[in-house]
């Protein structure tokens, strides 16, 4: 693939270099977008950024990891599927640190070689099964901008269309309404819309409203987002991550100073999933309205597979041999690495497999059943104790209603 875009004047290219600025220095050049002459007095109006590097990928990839860590909590209060154990919001956002801690020092300015490095610390410290799909999007997206130094709108595009194929190859059984769900409409409508941009400001900001309509489509999709009356918190995760890449290219900067008076909220929390629900979920109280006593696969398994071989990990093969012993299986991976995670009652027999294939390190197998009855019990206790304190009975019928179990049987799927 080769580089298309040219700058095509000294004013473009001086607006593009504020981009590249330190962290939190402010922009001094903006060039306003299409009606924004009736903007806010005050508000700076975003650069037109016409081309991503190196360095300017690293950069959004943090203002995208800042957004989504402030969101964690949220993520893990309507987190109920594939298991409602409320732990989506933890597992991305320690997928994201990994990568920022990873990247921050690297002054590398090919986006080529940058995505590598974020495609390889996102496998490292992939956790959970959003982590790992995650993981495997970064993975395909380096792949779509291998041998490139910077890319055009379009470029972007076409890479994250392949990104998004090659998530959804790592999965055994993909299910509609999840963040695979959202992934796909996203870059369906870079794909579709690239051509009509020339700076990415305005086509990540557009993709944007598809990535959130997206998401809000996905609570009729799966009867569990259903029953809890919730969106997949996988999928909102993302939309979070283009948000803080939004507003990022908006502003030139990570930081986020408070908004001017009557400025317009550029964030998208209340179109991503409404200011009510944001107020108003608490951890447990979605996952008690999905509470299940059994599971099918009782523990939640990950390893990181290092291949000492010359030839690549056959991946499919490998992921054809995790079928036979549980689901949710993902097997994400780029050049020597490969992240496995899979919902199984025999943890031991995974690890061996894998051992097969290469340096086994990163175990990890936990009791997916007890981490839920863990998450209830300290939800009811905690009510039962504030109704206590003000001698309300809601506490108490939580409590009791946690006791008395809901016999629904959720069957986990990636």
């Amino acid at each position: 693939m080769q580089e298309r875009q040219t700058p095509s004047s000294a004013s473009a290219q001086a607006s593009n270099q504020t981009l590249a600025q330190t962290p939190g220095q402010a922009t001094d050049q903006t060039s306003a977008r299409p009606g924004a002459a009736s903007a806010v007095e005050g508000q700076a109006q975003p650069s037109r950024i016409s081309y991503l590097d190196g360095i300017r990928f690293r950069r959004v990839v943090r203002a995208a990891a800042r957004r989504l860590i402030e969101k964690h909590g949220h993520l893990n209060a309507i987190n109920v599927f594939p298991v409602p154990d409320g732990d989506t919001g933890s597992n991305m956002a320690g997928t994201m640190k990994s990568i920022v801690a990873s990247t921050s020092a690297t002054p590398e300015s090919s986006i080529g070689r940058m995505s590598s490095i974020v495609a390889e610390s996102a496998l490292m410290g992939a956790r959970g099964n959003s982590g790992v799909i995650l993981a495997q999007f970064l993975a395909g997206f380096s792949e779509g901008v291998k041998d490139l130094s910077r890319v055009s709108p379009r470029d972007f595009a076409e890479a994250a269309s392949l990104a998004a194929r090659r998530a959804v190859e790592a999965i055994a059984h993909p299910k509609e309404g999840t963040i695979l769900t959202v992934i796909r409409d996203w870059a369906e409508h870079l794909r579709e819309n690239c051509h009509s941009y020339k700076d990415f400001h305005h086509l990540l900001y557009d993709s944007l409203d598809r990535a959130r309509q997206s998401v809000q489509e996905t609570r009729e999709k799966l009867a569990a987002l259903k029953a809890a009356d919730v969106v997949d918190a996988g999928g909102l995760g993302f939309v979070y991550l283009l948000e803080g890449i939004a507003e990022f290219t908006e502003r030139g900067t990570i930081n986020r100073p408070g908004k001017a008076a009557g400025a317009a909220d550029t964030t998208g929390a209340a179109s991503a999933h409404g200011d009510d629900e944001a107020a108003s979920a608490t951890l447990g109280e979605a996952q008690e309205r999905v509470a299940v006593e059994e599971l099918t696969y009782g523990y939640c398994t990950e390893c990181l597979i290092r291949s000492e071989a010359a030839s690549p990990i056959d991946r499919e093969e490998l992921r054809v041999r995790l079928e036979e012993l549980g689901d949710s299986i993902v097997v994400a991976g780029a050049g020597a690495v490969t992240r496995i995670h899979v919902h199984t009652d025999t943890p031991d027999t995974v690890f061996a497999i894998a051992a097969e294939y290469g340096e086994v390190s990163h175990h990890k197998a936990e009791d997916m059943l007890r981490q839920h009855r863990d998450l209830l019990a300290a939800v009811a206790a905690a009510a039962a104790a504030a109704a206590t304190a003000e001698g309300h009975p809601r506490g108490r019928a939580r409590a009791h209603r946690h006791r008395r179990g809901h016999r629904l049987h959720l069957r986990p799927a990636a």
